[in-house]
Formats: structure tokens, C-alpha cells, sequence
């Protein structure tokens, strides 16, 4: 697990827990809890989010590029619940993605980096993993889907190139991620929650001689109704 995903773990339970020692119920599924989740009905989110996405490029002697690094990009996504199982302790969603990966790097006589826009479809799966106060939870997360790049340009000292149509881009691509999700506030029947999800994408495409993957690091805001 990344090491952004273990420090973000361990403060945001270490800082509810001094907050609210009392309030705290790891892994609880007592009445109470089930109960809380009934009450949060099946709805849909706004999740609007900050990329922070690295390139795994092949290039077609099977070696990876350097001198290339990570960039940010924003993201926007609508996810909409299903249902709820075994008692509440399992939700099911589909959800909808247009991400933006970008990328830049540098070589001794040239600046280039890369600009793409991801459309993602997919569904999820959450557990609630800690019980906190006012209804709200710590959630364990974790989604797959499918991915087709949409657009996407490279600028090489200022001169732009569209290479969507590239073998690396022009293709389906696989996503599998897995996040934590915490809910922070919530105003009558809104939750607003804040999520961190690490995510990977692969190409499909085995008959590519050149390869990109891609990992990305996502920073959430979501907005429950």
C-alpha cells in the first residue's frame, strides 16, 4: 500500500479518536450501527477530485522512458448506489469518470509533457470500517472498470501534437482501484465526505508494440444526496 494511504490512515483515526474517544466503534456492527446505515438511503454522489498521475510507458524495445514525472489534473465523477447487503455492511455502485492524467518531463535540449482525458465506467464496492458519530463512517473501498481515452496531446518546446489516435492511447484500457472514504459532515440529509483512492490503469491492448499504464493518486471531495 502507498505510503500516502498508510499516513492518511493512520491520522485521520488517530485524530478522531482524540477527538472522540467515546464515539469510536472500530469494526462495529451493532444495532446502533446497522441502524445508521439504514437511515442513509440509496442516492447518488458528486465526487469531485485532484489527480496526481504517473505514465508507465514502454517504448518498443520493452524499456521505460526517463527523465518524465508526475503532474496533477482534475477529475469529476457521479456514482450512484444500488443497494445495500448483508445487513447494510456491504454497498454496491456505478459510477461514471472524466479524468485528466497528465505528464511532464524534461531532456537536456527539450521540454515536453503530456495532456489526456480518461472516460471511465465502472462500479464499486464499500464496507464501513469505522463507526463514527452523527451517523458517519470511515469506509474501505475498492472499484473496477473500464477505460477509453478521449483526448489527449503531447507539446514538445511549445508545439503541440494530438496523439490520441497513438497506439498507447488508442485503446481500452482496465482500471482497478482501492481507496478509504471518510465522512466529515453533514447537513440535513448531505453527507460530505473526503476520500483517497489510489488507482491503475492497463492497457488492453497486447498488440501495441509501445505500452502506457498508468497510476494515479486521487484526493476526493464527495457529496452524497
Amino acid at each position: 500500500m502507498p505510503r500516502l494511504v498508510l499516513i492518511i490512515t493512520f491520522c485521520s483515526i488517530t485524530l478522531n479518536a482524540q477527538l472522540h474517544p467515546s464515539e469510536v466503534n472500530y469494526l462495529d456492527f451493532s444495532t446502533d450501527s446497522i441502524d445508521s446505515l439504514s437511515e442513509q438511503k440509496v442516492g447518488i454522489k458528486f465526487i469531485f477530485s485532484r489527480n496526481k498521475t504517473n505514465y508507465d510507458f514502454k517504448n518498443d524495445q520493452g524499456l521505460s522512458e526517463s527523465g518524465i514525472f508526475s503532474d496533477h489534473g482534475a477529475s469529476f465523477g457521479v456514482e450512484k448506489s444500488l443497494f445495500n447487503l448483508f445487513n447494510k455492511k456491504l454497498e454496491l455502485s456505478i459510477n461514471v469518470f472524466i479524468d485528466e492524467f497528465n505528464q511532464i518531463g524534461s531532456m537536456p535540449e527539450n521540454t515536453f509533457s503530456w495532456n489526456s482525458y480518461f472516460l471511465t465506467t465502472g462500479g464499486s464496492t464499500s464496507i464501513p470500517l469505522i463507526a463514527l458519530r452523527d451517523s458517519k463512517f470511515i469506509r474501505l473501498s475498492a472499484g473496477v472498470g473500464v477505460s477509453k481515452c478521449v483526448f489527449a496531446k503531447q507539446t514538445i518546446n511549445d508545439i503541440e501534437y494530438d496523439i490520441k489516435d497513438h497506439e498507447e492511447f488508442d485503446g481500452v484500457f482496465s482500471k482497478a482501484s482501492f481507496g478509504l472514504c471518510m465522512d466529515s459532515f453533514k447537513i440535513e440529509n448531505i453527507i460530505f465526505s473526503i476520500a483517497l483512492r489510489q488507482e491503475f490503469f492497463t492497457s488492453l491492448d497486447d498488440n501495441s508494440v509501445q505500452e502506457l499504464n498508468i497510476n494515479n493518486t486521487k484526493i476526493s471531495l464527495q457529496v452524497r444526496l
